[in-house]
């Protein structure tokens, strides 16, 4: 499962007591799933887009957060940024994912939503709506948000947690459970960390969908 986490970042570091700088991370918003377990009723077909992609509420999330992120940052806030977009103040880094880069730019459609930076008189122009640039790497290039093609040392990491006796013994003591989410999953026998979580990411965005 990839977590991929969008940069924020707003002018210089700063010193004292003056706050001159602000790096703001944060996730995509909710997605399909990708992936899932071979009897769940909930398949690609269900969602009506392709599994990893952005949904509409996701979509809203990333706006309402943008809006909450103006208030925080902006002139009602710690005035670091000013209601109207300049490259000067805003640098945006996303994720080279189509989730990420589409809950970045429906969050600055909300971090700028008063920007008197946008067109008038253009048809079917969305409203208030200002293009804010967005950069990205791709994501095997990628060494400040990509993780699973980047870093080896975290297979290492993962196979070390698999392998510790804490982890051994919370699987046997939960042996039953596992084994009929398992059994009733119609996927092959699998009781690793990475199965048990691939699972459960998927029934959370299902149950968040509804």
């Amino acid at each position: 499962m990839r977590s991929i986490l969008l940069l924020l970042s707003i002018f210089a570091l700063g010193q004292g007591q003056k706050l001159l700088f602000a790096q703001t991370i944060w996730r995509h918003g909710l997605r399909t799933p990708i992936g899932t377990y071979t009897n769940d009723p909930y398949q690609e077909a269900f969602f009506g887009v392709p599994e990893g992609e952005l949904l509409a509420e996701g979509m809203r999330q990333e706006f309402v957060r943008g809006q909450q992120l103006q208030k925080m940052y902006g002139q009602g806030g710690l005035k670091l940024v000013g209601d109207k977009y300049s490259r000067y103040e805003t640098y945006v880094r996303s994720g080279d994912f189509p989730r990420c880069t589409q809950s970045a730019l429906a969050n600055l459609a909300g971090f700028y939503e008063d920007s008197p930076t946008f067109p008038t008189g253009v048809p079917g122009w969305p409203s208030a709506w200002t293009p804010v640039p967005l950069h990205t790497v791709p994501h095997d290039e990628d060494y400040i948000l990509e993780q699973f093609d980047i870093c080896p040392k975290l297979f290492v990491l993962q196979n070390e947690r698999n392998n510790r006796q804490e982890f051994q013994d919370f699987v046997a003591s939960n042996w039953r459970v596992l084994h009929t989410i398992n059994v009733n999953s119609g996927d092959p026998e699998d009781y690793s960390y990475g199965a048990m979580a691939g699972m459960a990411m998927s029934l959370e965005i299902e149950v968040a969908c509804q």
